[in-house]
């Protein structure tokens, strides 16, 4: 198994790479769209799923009650490039191209939480994508006439325009409050004979 499982990252560190490569070649106003991509998929909740959610109701509780647990797809966490994959696979069925897209790029950033050696792939991916980070306002409004921008986990639209780069991975990011949040949850978790990836 370890075989198989070093020839997958092999493949996906060589598909990162021609990614990345990509994004060397593309204008600014582009990498500008991937960003805003990538901030109206990062509230993608991966836990609860409509499924947990409605289970959790039957048993008397809200979504207020689940919440503070919710896992959304901005929580870079070891093993959450499984449920990404799926909600690509859902995606592609669909037909949603821009969706497919933004979670692709996402399932790639996630991969550095869960296997070595892809750090420097994704930070390189980063430092590219958010070269497009002073164009996002414009590039929004010329997209979306009545100028909304949708609220995401933690971070207002109006922020998001105001610094596109507030969307940077909380890991790659020194003292995140989400690597933090996270931290906290792993250890609870733990204190609770709870095993979290």
């Amino acid at each position: 198994m370890p075989l198989l499982s070093g020839i997958v990252n092999s493949l996906k560190r060589r598909e990162i790479s021609k990614f990345v490569q990509t994004l060397m070649q593309e204008p600014i106003p582009k990498l500008a769209d991937r960003l805003i991509l990538l901030y109206l998929s990062r509230g993608i909740p991966i836990f609860p799923t409509p499924a947990d959610l409605q289970r959790f109701r039957s048993m008397g509780m809200t979504e207020a009650d689940v919440e503070p647990h919710s896992i959304y797809v901005l929580h870079y966490q070891k093993g959450n490039e499984v449920a990404l994959i799926q909600m690509m696979e859902a995606a592609e069925r669909k037909g949603d191209r821009a969706l497919w897209s933004a979670l692709n790029m996402h399932c790639h950033t996630n991969l550095a939480t869960s296997y070595d050696g892809y750090d420097t792939l994704i930070r390189a991916m980063w430092d590219r994508l958010l070269k497009g980070a002073d164009e996002v306002e414009g590039t929004w409004y010329r997209k979306s006439p009545d100028h909304a921008v949708p609220d995401s986990p933690g971070l207002t639209g109006s922020a998001f325009l105001k610094n596109p780069r507030t969307i940077t991975p909380h890991f790659l990011l020194p003292d995140s409050p989400i690597s933090r949040q996270l931290e906290e949850r792993r250890k609870l978790a733990q204190a609770f004979g709870i095993s979290l990836p």
